[in-house]
């Protein structure tokens, strides 16, 4: 049985080895987004991720792996300095202005930096 895991994660290099990084944690089974009740899949922060795994080691692993493979890519070591990993269990509160595309301009959520909810709809939804 597979079980949802998110990870948080900072890494010290540049934004080209973090594109890097997110292409080999893609091909090892993280995402950059996540399925929503609403139906809409929507992008995680910038350095979250979520994957679905048999365990936690496999989901370490995985992640390893990636940096592994992005440090080969770039022919230098990419550390990661903090790491954050955990099963998710349940459901989960996400904010995102960001919908994954899957046709049309009108499905990117563009309009204010918050997509269709305003700053004030955010700051209600939190207290």
């Amino acid at each position: 049985m597979l079980n949802t895991f998110k990870v948080n994660y900072d890494l010290e290099a540049h934004l080209r080895s973090h594109e890097a990084f997110i292409r080999h944690a893609t091909a090892e089974g993280w995402s950059v987004w996540t399925d929503l009740e609403d139906g809409t899949t929507r992008r995680l922060p910038a350095t979250s991720l979520k994957g679905e795994f048999v365990t936690i080691a496999a989901a370490e692993a995985a992640f390893v792996r990636a940096l592994q493979a992005t440090s080969r890519e770039l022919g230098s070591t990419v550390r990661c300095t903090k790491f954050d990993l955990g099963q998710q269990e349940g459901r989960a509160i996400v904010y995102s202005d960001e919908i994954k595309p899957t046709g049309g301009l009108a499905q990117l959520g563009m309009g204010s930096i918050f997509g269709s909810k305003s700053i004030a709809d955010l700051a209600n939804r939190i207290g």
